[in-house]
């Protein structure tokens, strides 16, 4: 049978409507990349991205563009996946120190390696309002399940959908 998995945006953007259509919303990409994989499907929202600075050794995560649209407003970080969550968490302090009223995760997969999820449970201060991850990584998100911030969008239950057999299929049950 063919399989076909559709992309997790949709359900994090049903989430978006569903429980956050009052507030003031801006998407905040981390990089680059982020916002090449993803702007199109935030275009009615507006949008910031981050750029990488070098100063020396480190390495210094700064707006690109719209700083404007940070202020007072609740703002959703989106990325592909997450492993230390470094990235998001440095973003988030400098979204902060911008003015911003609250500041949220989306991910895709939420891969974790060695438990790194825990600093966002332990944090003394809520850095992170919310952290939607899909359950691509069953394990993880098995762990993350029922723990604030995290939110587990469920992508296998809504969004595996089986058709009819493809034509490559139904030629090989002949043999």
């Amino acid at each position: 049978y063919q399989r076909r998995v559709r992309a997790a945006i949709p359900l994090f953007i049903r989430e978006l409507k569903e429980n956050h259509a009052h507030e003031k919303i801006t998407i905040a990409f981390p990089d680059e990349g982020a916002l090449k994989r993803f702007a199109k499907f935030f275009k009615e929202y507006d949008a910031v991205v981050f750029t990488k600075v070098r100063d020396g050794d480190k390495r210094i995560l700064k707006i690109k563009d719209g700083q404007d649209l940070i202020v007072h407003r609740h703002i959703f970080m989106v990325d592909d996946l997450v492993q230390s969550g470094g990235t998001l968490l440095t973003c988030a302090k400098e979204l902060y120190s911008l003015k911003a009223a609250a500041v949220s995760c989306y991910v895709t997969h939420a891969v974790f390696p060695k438990e790194s999820w825990k600093k966002f449970i332990d944090m003394k201060e809520n850095v992170i309002t919310k952290f939607y991850v899909s359950d691509s990584c069953p394990k993880t998100a098995q762990q993350l399940q029922a723990r604030p911030p995290f939110c587990v969008l469920p992508l296998y239950n809504t969004c595996l959908l089986y058709t009819s057999p493809s034509p490559r299929d139904r030629t090989r049950s002949r043999m």
